[in-house]
């Protein structure tokens, strides 16, 4: 008797865009929150938002969205740039500002369809979360 193949099985028709996460997200997502985990400042802080701002805005190019995932989308970017802004005021509440990064991890990964590409960037969120802690306490 043959033995069956580990693994899936995928079969394609048509044309196949392979890009993204989809590539090497794992790895990406990996070393983004080993960069996290390893350069905690104010201004790693604010670099790390802005970097997932620019993975959310990719996102929304690359994908062929629907109206309501793209409005999901920009009141995450919304979040985000709420806690770079608090995270520049004179005292920085940490606790308040991973909230505000909590809900944004929340609504991201409730996005209908869209749950591989936005996984990766919650969890870099919930780093992000955490980060704030450790920079501003709480």
């Amino acid at each position: 008797m043959a033995k069956k193949k580990d693994g899936a099985t995928i079969n394609f028709n048509g044309k196949v865009k392979i890009a993204g996460d989809f590539v090497t997200g794992d790895k990406n997502i990996t070393q983004t929150i080993t960069n996290i985990q390893n350069n905690q400042t104010p201004e790693a802080f604010v670099q790390a938002l802005e970097d997932v701002r620019g993975r959310l805005a990719t996102l929304k190019e690359e994908q062929a969205l629907l109206p309501a995932q793209v409005a999901e989308i920009e009141v995450v970017e919304g979040k985000i740039a709420e806690a770079a802004e608090a995270s520049q005021g004179e005292k920085p509440n940490g606790a308040e500002i991973r909230k505000t990064l909590d809900e944004a991890k929340a609504m991201l990964e409730s996005i209908g369809g869209l749950a591989t590409a936005t996984i990766g960037a919650g969890a870099i969120l919930a780093e992000i979360a955490r980060m704030a802690i450790v920079v501003f306490g709480g």
